[in-house]
């Protein structure tokens, strides 16, 4: 039993770096599970704290929501109408992917807060790079599909009624043009 220095939780195993930088990986899987052990300073013991895999296994989301993005995406660059129609609706399911996956990051890093934080004192628990990485990706996301819906809305708006005789282009020639000689 070597003493942490600190431990990273990822979509497929948690790792724990020992004081000497030695890598410890928890098997891989759907849903793992993570203990660390914690010297109480009262009773002198050693404590076994533990986080479930039913915390764990929310962290797998994240390829379903990346899925979801790449999906938003190409049906962004299509050039077929009626997969520009739903591409706004397509980001939305994408935005709504990503923050149940904030969500479940979220009451994660909460969890864990309040196990390592009871029992091992002097510890800090931060967010790591994914959590501020996934905030990013949901913003940016809300932003596209905002983007989308008001271009689909112009281009609407511009096909509605129509044409004015000031908006024909030069050099093309009206309906009656077809009677006269040339």
């Amino acid at each position: 039993m070597k003493l942490m220095q600190k431990i990273q939780f990822g979509i497929w195993a948690g790792c724990a770096w020992t004081l000497d930088n030695t890598k410890s990986c928890s098997p891989t899987g759907h849903g793992y599970i993570v203990q660390m052990f914690a010297l109480d300073p009262k009773d002198k013991d050693i404590d076994t704290l533990t986080i479930s895999a039913a915390w764990t296994r929310g962290l797998a989301a994240h390829p379903f929501a990346t899925g979801s993005i790449f999906i938003a995406l190409l049906a962004s660059l299509s050039t077929r109408h009626t997969v520009n129609l739903f591409a706004p609706l397509l980001c939305g399911f994408a935005a709504l992917m990503i923050l149940i996956t904030f969500a479940i990051q979220i009451a994660l890093h909460l969890h864990v807060r309040v196990v390592i934080g009871r029992n091992v004192q002097g510890s800090v628990i931060s967010a790591g790079p994914g959590f501020w990485i996934t905030f990013v990706t949901l913003i940016l996301v809300i932003a596209a599909g905002v983007l989308m819906f008001v271009k689909r809305r112009r281009q609407v708006l511009a096909d509605a009624g129509y044409p004015m005789l000031s908006s024909q282009q030069k050099g093309t020639r009206g309906f009656l043009s077809l009677f006269r000689k040339s």
